[in-house]
């Protein structure tokens, strides 16, 4: 997911974590990887 690599270039916070999660059940598990 491109946006998610762009995301993670810039540095994962804790608010953009909270935002994929409750964007789609499956982000959860990219950020817990990651």
């Amino acid at each position: 997911h491109p946006a998610l690599r762009d995301v993670a270039r810039r540095g994962s916070s804790c608010c953009q974590a909270r935002l994929a999660r409750q964007e789609s059940p499956g982000v959860a598990s990219y950020w817990v990887t990651y």
